[in-house]
């Protein structure tokens, strides 16, 4: 993986650095848009996924109930993979969860009687850094409009802003206006766009590692 944040100059000594050394076939990139041509001057870029980065300003909240809000743990992961399950053909379900975030992390849920509707968690939590991270946010698609995505998502930034961090973000599709409108009334503000991609040498032909999963 290669997360690429600095000017452009500093970037291509990094990889060349990285090429020298470990030669790789293909890495999975996230990067500022400036540094792209860099990369497509030696990778092919495949899986390609427009993003924003969200950064949380208390100026910005508005208020939001969170009743019947309630703390997940490693007890609901059968719930969590059941409702992630939900956005699977539709390619809606997070790409970055794994069952021990239950625990260390920061999760929030919404029932309907014993089923998960939705749910929002956190991808880093870091005291000695200041920072959280939220993710892994879905509704099930038969109870989206209902403001239910906004709820848990504000119970989750609640309980870091509880922690003192001071910086707290969420990262979201460009094309996914609806979420953005959500992610903006709980408080978050646009802080900048970048790219997920699979970058695949280009004098290498074998098919993509991520492209099996």
């Amino acid at each position: 993986m290669l997360i690429a944040v600095g000017k452009a100059h500093v970037i291509r000594g990094i990889l060349n650095e990285i090429e020298t050394i470990l030669n790789p076939a293909e890495l999975y990139i996230v990067v500022r848009p400036e540094i792209v041509p860099l990369l497509t001057e030696r990778y092919s870029l495949t899986h390609q996924k427009a993003m924003l980065r969200m950064v949380y300003d208390s100026t910005q909240s508005q208020p939001t109930k969170t009743e019947g809000v309630v703390r997940l743990d490693s007890t609901d992961l059968a719930a969590v993979r059941q409702l992630y399950a939900d956005g699977e053909a539709s390619g809606e379900a997070p790409d970055w969860f794994l069952p021990e975030m239950l625990d260390q992390g920061v999760y929030y849920g919404i029932r309907e009687n014993t089923e998960l509707v939705a749910i929002a968690g956190t991808h880093v939590v870091s005291r000695r850094e200041g920072v959280g991270c939220l993710g892994n946010i879905y509704t099930r698609r038969d109870r989206r409009g209902r403001g239910l995505s906004m709820q848990v998502t504000s119970a989750v930034t609640a309980d870091l802003l509880s922690l003192d961090l001071q910086t707290i973000v969420l990262n979201v599709r460009e094309t996914n206006a609806a979420a953005i409108r959500v992610y903006e009334r709980v408080g978050f503000r646009r802080y900048c766009p970048f790219l997920e991609a699979v970058a695949i040498r280009q004098a290498v032909a074998s098919p993509s590692l991520f492209a099996r999963k």
